[in-house]
């Protein structure tokens, strides 16, 4: 017995002692591994590789992976795999913070670089005394201006040598300052975002008119190589054409090299562009100019060339290229010998095309110590635009306009165009049309990390707005041509981007492009404006409900344009002057929903043709302000909210007067008969929402009005009217506004949570899947699944389904959603409720790949943004709260990732 005990003790100390050196040698082990990162990260910084930096940073200080392993995440690293951090000593986790700080913010993560900053200055190390100046940067960059300057003086106090750091330190300060102050200045300019250009991944910027008429920008979106389908970005030129919103890649330029930042000349047959060879020996890109030729404009390109040593100086870089108009001067951007500083602005001659002589420097005017980028020449406004670094702004690179003579070099002070065509982000490749107000720049404003294309579209001096001859008539008119007769000026603000002098509309029957009777005075009054004035020219504008598919709705939407045309046509109107477009179930102004509830008859307000009568001789339609996917709180304009105003009018009004107020009454609005155009731009106008509206019996009431409205007036046919009373008494039109999905689709298969037990049983989600609505429209998925991710959530579960609710999150603002879920529609909008919630489940695969699902807004309700509760409650009831929001322009998107118990 004895001896067994001691073998036991034997083994048992054999045991102690074996873990014990486990433990020394996995302690040294991991401390070899961290050094050895450590080791990588310094010499990625080195070389300028801030982003493998933050890559080695990270794996050491978080134990993140070094592999992306989720789809979809653009940053250098993943959530931790484990419960906390490495262990390091305060030391060495000082410095490793501040590393990871420095590459964020040096390639351009602010976001990610901001909490770094704060971690670092929290721990009192003092190794970094310029630690507090980057923190205060990095504030800026996150539009924090008001804790940014606290921060920069706080440097400044600690800060006493006299060097170019404390003059970016009073530089920052001015910016702060400067951005305050534009931020109470109203909108000089109203800001869109490209969607049509965006990508999920990558870059897009440096969009270009060519004379062809179509446009040209650079990207780097990824592309799939090898049968292993590996993902790289390349960088290329791509064609795109605004109107239908379709982008390729340019091709027929041979050669295999990186190309970007291009300028076409104007007859078409030479391009410049920046191109560089892939060079791993080389920290960052060798641009250098280049130049391909084509002898007509149904020739191919040459194979590029490099451009001279006068402009491509060897060991130093050439970029973004722009060729003046008239093929006289070629501007760039590059960091030669002979500037103020980093990148400067240059100049050199051209003769047919080809460059001779000394390239120039634009002196310090233009330029300063720090970077400028991406010249721009109006040659009519003799202004140059380009982007900044060195001046007082609105924090990164800015827009600037300096006026001068290009031919003698000489310039005026830079005037910063402010917000908000500049950003506390990145603002370049700033182009204007001569003939149009509409701007185009690259901004990562948007984006944590990439560049996306912007349109600036300018708005009107008030103070300064001509005021055409009205032509009034007897007709007629409605509360949106009654602003147009009194306050010219007013419709301006509507209008936007063009000298609007009136504006009307008329409507359509369900599927049909004939013009209506009841709508030839409207016409009338347009026939008598044009003959007066011939400087006068028309709009038409044409739209479709939601019913139907999205190219019949175009098409019908070209024939309704088009009838309208011939109309004016053979009353003698000149075609010259009638421009046309159409847009199908675009801009919709009351809400369309297919299946049982839709309802023909509030739905004439859809089917309409715009008629904007203007001074422009070119011009492009442009909302009212009431449309659902383009309120003025999208446009980048201020909302204020304000009273509700009376409306005074009376009930002597068209037959279309009578459709605004159908569609006013199922929106809850009141019909601003006398409102001024101006508040309804604004935001003024703050409509009443009843408890009754969304209920079957006030969406009855509202019909029944509308109805009776249209009988009193005599323009609609008997068969119209019987229609409409046909929609009204189906009861499916009543019950499924707002009716979760667990209500609608009650199964006696469906097992849920046992109310009032400890213990939940898990869910049989096959037989509820079986009741997900199917659209009839495919298309409507892909453009719902078109728009750009705004924010992505990881949910973790061990379940194979989840239950999820969507509630109203905050106050009831009538915000209407729909949810896709792997390329399904699982909610079709449905109305966000703060006392009853959306309810549906979804079936989890292994595959993330699988398990994505999108938040899309139909609509912004009374209090942009459309935000909701999502609560997720898993089998094992797990339950997690996210509050996702979207917009028009973005999706929210959540991930659910299986995991083993």
């Amino acid at each position: 017995m004895p001896q067994i005990v001691k073998m036991k003790n034997t083994t048992l100390g054999f045991c102690l002692l074996l873990g014990m050196l486990t433990c020394v040698l996995a302690d040294s082990v991991s401390a070899q591994s961290n050094r050895k990162l450590k080791r990588r990260g310094d010499a990625a910084f080195q070389q300028q590789n801030y982003y493998g930096a933050a890559k080695w940073y990270a794996a050491v200080l978080y134990d993140s992976p070094l592999v992306t392993v989720s789809p979809g995440l653009v940053y250098p690293f993943q959530p931790s795999r484990h419960t906390g951090p490495r262990k390091l000593s305060s030391t060495v986790r000082n410095e490793l913070q501040f590393k990871l700080a420095e590459s964020y913010r040096l390639y351009g993560h602010y976001r990610d670089a901001l909490p770094q900053y704060e971690q670092y200055l929290a721990s009192q190390d003092t190794r970094y005394p310029l630690a507090r100046l980057w923190y205060a940067e990095s504030l800026l960059a996150n539009n924090q201006p008001e804790k940014a300057s606290v921060a920069f003086k706080s440097f400044l106090q600690q800060y006493k040598t006299a060097d170019e750091m404390t003059q970016k330190a009073k530089q920052g300060l001015a910016n702060c300052e400067f951005v305050i102050s534009q931020q109470k200045q109203k909108p000089a300019a109203l800001i869109t975002k490209l969607t049509a250009l965006s990508s999920t991944d990558g870059s897009n910027f440096g969009l270009e008119k060519i004379p062809d008429g179509s446009f040209l920008f650079t990207s780097s979106r990824h592309e799939l190589q090898g049968k292993q389908k590996e993902k790289v970005y390349p960088v290329r030129l791509y064609a795109a054409d605004l109107k239908t919103g379709t982008t390729a890649i340019y091709t027929g330029i041979p050669g295999k090299i990186n190309m970007g930042a291009s300028s076409m000349s104007a007859d078409g047959l030479r391009l410049y562009f920046t191109g560089w060879k892939e060079d791993p020996a080389s920290p960052q890109p060798q641009y250098q100019l280049y130049i391909t030729t084509r002898t007509t404009l149904a020739d191919k390109w040459s194979e590029p060339v490099a451009l001279g040593a006068n402009i491509n100086v060897k060991g130093y870089r050439s970029k973004q290229p722009f060729l003046t108009r008239d093929g006289r001067f070629l501007l760039f951007a590059s960091d030669r010998p002979g500037g103020y500083g980093k990148y400067d602005i240059w100049m050199v001659d051209l003769q047919d095309g080809k460059p001779y002589g000394e390239a120039h420097n634009l002196g310090n005017a233009v330029n300063t110590s720090a970077d400028e980028a991406s010249p721009f020449y109006d040659a009519v406004a003799k202004q140059l635009f380009l982007s900044s670094a060195g001046r007082v702004g609105m924090g990164g690179m800015d827009v600037y306009a300096v006026s001068g003579d290009i031919s003698r070099n000489e310039w005026k002070e830079a005037v910063n165009l402010g917000a908000p065509v500049n950003s506390v982000k990145d603002d370049l490749y700033y182009r204007k049309n001569n003939t149009s107000d509409t701007a185009y720049l690259s901004s990562d404003r948007a984006s944590a990390c990439c560049m996306e294309v912007f349109s600036a579209v300018a708005l009107p001096r008030m103070d300064s707005m001509p005021t055409p001859e009205l032509v009034k008539k007897a007709a007629p008119v409605r509360p949106d041509t009654l602003v147009a007769v009194k306050d010219v000026q007013k419709q301006l603000m509507d209008s936007i981007s063009a000298v609007t002098v009136d504006r009307l509309h008329v409507n359509y029957r369900f599927a049909s492009a004939r013009i209506r009777r009841v709508d030839h005075p409207q016409l009338a009054q347009v026939i008598v404006q044009l003959t007066k004035n011939p400087a006068l020219n028309l709009l038409v504008a044409s739209f479709t409900d939601c019913i139907g598919s999205r190219s019949a709705n175009e098409i019908l939407s070209r024939k309704r344009s088009a009838a309208v045309k011939a109309y004016l046509v053979a009353k003698g109107i000149a075609a010259s002057r009638i421009n046309i477009d159409f847009f199908g179930e675009k801009h919709l102004i009351v809400p369309c929903k297919e299946g049982s509830s839709y309802d023909m008859l509030s739905q004439m307000a859809n089917r309409r043709s715009d008629l904007i009568v203007t001074t422009e001789k070119n011009p492009k339609w442009t909302p009212t302000g009431k449309e659902l996917d383009l309120a003025p709180i999208n446009q980048g304009l201020a909302v204020v909210p304000g009273e509700n105003k009376k409306d005074n009018t009376t009930e002597k009004q068209s037959g279309v007067q009578n459709d605004k107020v159908a569609a006013a009454q199922k929106l809850n609005q009141p019909v601003q008969g006398n409102t001024k155009q101006s508040d309804a731009v604004s935001g003024n106008i703050k409509p009443a929402v009843s408890k009754d509206v969304f209920t079957g019996s006030g969406y009855r009431k509202s019909v029944t009005n509308t109805a009776n409205a249209k009988a009193a007036s005599g323009n609609i046919k008997k068969a119209d009217l019987a229609s409409a009373k046909t929609m009204m008494n189906r009861k499916s039109a009543r019950d499924s506004v707002a009716r979760p999905m667990a209500q609608v689709m009650k199964t006696p298969n469906t097992v849920g949570y046992a109310a009032g037990k400890d213990s939940m049983q898990k869910m049989k989600i096959t037989s509820l899947l079986d009741f997900t609505p199917r659209v009839k429209k495919t298309s409507l998925i892909e453009q719902m699944t078109s728009r750009t991710p705004k924010r992505s959530f990881e949910v973790l579960t061990t379940s194979d389904s989840v239950k999820v609710e969507l509630y109203d999150n905050g106050v009831f603002d009538a915000d209407s959603v729909s949810v896709i879920y792997n390329k399904e529609l699982v909610i079709y909008k449905q109305l966000l409720q703060t006392n009853k919630p959306i309810t549906f489940y979804v079936k989890l695969s292994a595959d993330i790949r699988r398990n994505e699902m999108i938040f899309f807004a139909e609509n912004l309700g009374l209090t942009p943004p459309n935000s909701a509760l999502m609560i997720i409650t898993d089998g094992e009831r797990k339950r997690t709260e996210i509050n996702v929001s979207s917009d028009l322009e973005h999706n929210s998107v959540i991930y659910f990732i299986k995991v083993k118990k």
